[in-house]
């Protein structure tokens, strides 16, 4: 019986080992890009936790830093700077950075609307070199009533999410 609970444990920790070896360490970041707000917005905390799913559950190992306002491209190389050295501390491949900007002329600027996105910019940067790897940028185009929703805007986040990995599986 000794014998058998060896062999279990040996067989989970070669499991375990094997699990946690391929599995790719990131960090991510939101900025927010939005004259009408001082706050970090409800609608890029889920945009962040979106991603942030998309990521664990296929068997990333990832952090997030928190979401931030930016008014400006030098307030935007602050994040980006701060965010590169904690995925450096935080000994992660690649920092993944998400720039939300959103419309001014929102009526429900609060609301859960995918129409108060005006686009999302994404870069994954390599931690080490800094340099930038891929980039792409999604625009919220006409959309349909019922994707003017919470649901509207996580899938709108997982075709980003979905952009990212394709290129992070081809690495």
């Amino acid at each position: 019986m000794k014998k058998q609970n060896k062999v279990f444990f040996l067989m989970f920790l070669a499991f375990f080992m094997c699990s946690n070896a391929f599995s790719v360490s990131i960090a991510s970041q939101v900025v927010q890009h939005d004259t009408t707000h001082d706050e970090v917005r409800a609608i890029s905390l889920l945009v962040e936790e979106t991603f942030m799913d998309f990521f664990f559950e296929r068997g990333f190992v990832i952090t997030n830093l928190p979401a931030e306002i930016s008014e400006n491209s030098s307030q935007d190389k602050k994040a980006l700077k701060s965010g590169l050295l904690s995925a450096d501390e935080g000994m992660c491949k690649y920092f993944i950075q998400l720039v939300i900007d959103y419309k001014n002329n929102s009526n429900s600027p609060e609301a859960y609307l995918l129409s108060n996105i005006k686009d999302i910019q994404w870069k994954i940067y390599d931690v080490k070199t800094e340099q930038v790897l891929k980039s792409g940028k999604n625009i919220v185009g006409n959309i349909m009533q019922n994707e003017n929703s919470e649901n509207g805007i996580k899938s709108f986040t997982d075709e980003i999410s979905n952009s990212v990995y394709k290129y992070l599986m081809e690495k």
